[in-house]
């Protein structure tokens, strides 16, 4: 696994995300209630059926999606790569 406890804080590593899958998301993961909305995007609780280690997948509305949103989601992820949780 590659979270690293650094005293108080868990760091996650960017080697956790997932850049890439062909598979169908729902043959993966079992979905779970809605845990956030914005306006271009929902975000669900979710379960991986494997490990069973459970996730927030982001699901994003494409006919939402502008120039400007592409940019904010870029950011996004570029921020998800390289933040640390405080417990």
């Amino acid at each position: 696994m590659s979270i690293k406890l650094v005293s108080s804080k868990v760091e996650i590593m960017p080697s956790q995300f997932v850049i890439e899958n062909n598979e169908n998301i729902h043959d993966i993961y079992s979905f779970k209630n809605e845990i956030g909305a914005g306006s271009f995007a929902v975000v669900y609780k979710a379960i991986h059926k494997v490990t069973q280690k459970v996730r927030a997948i982001k699901r994003i509305m494409k006919d939402r999606r502008t120039k400007g949103v592409e940019k904010t989601l870029l950011q996004e992820i570029a921020i998800l790569k390289s933040i640390v949780i405080f417990q």
